[in-house]
């Protein structure tokens, strides 16, 4: 007689498979999005915002950027590389340590999106 160990849900998948579909390509996937989401937005509000009078880019680097207009070339850019630099990793080294590095893309998402709140808040006050 044959026992079917089962999860505490009633099915015999483990768990650690389960987590290991879910872990392998939803942090990769999920940091890329907040990268891509966190850039697109910041990018939307920080135009919009700069339509309106009275209101200037403080970052220096990004005002340089935007009156040379190649700021929305230098971010497309900055993503591709990071995301491909670290998609690139994550393959190239197969141990559960390497994934550490999605952490990059990610806090450029964060950072971005937080811009993106702050650049909001300046369109619905004026």
């Amino acid at each position: 007689m044959i026992f079917h160990r089962l999860s505490r849900f009633g099915s015999n998948i483990s768990s650690g498979k389960i987590y290991g579909k879910i872990s392998n390509s939803s942090s990769e996937h999920i940091s890329y999005l907040v990268s891509i989401f966190g850039v697109v937005g910041d990018q939307i509000t920080t135009r919009l915002s700069l339509n309106r009078p009275y209101i200037i880019e403080s970052n220096p680097l990004t005002r340089m950027l935007i009156e040379h207009n190649v700021w929305l070339v230098f971010d497309v850019f900055m993503l591709a590389l990071l995301m491909g630099l670290s998609s690139s990793f994550v393959r190239k080294v197969r141990e559960p340590s390497a994934r550490m590095i999605l952490v990059f893309p990610l806090f450029l998402g964060v950072f971005r999106l937080v811009a993106a709140i702050w650049n909001l808040q300046f369109l619905l006050i004026s």
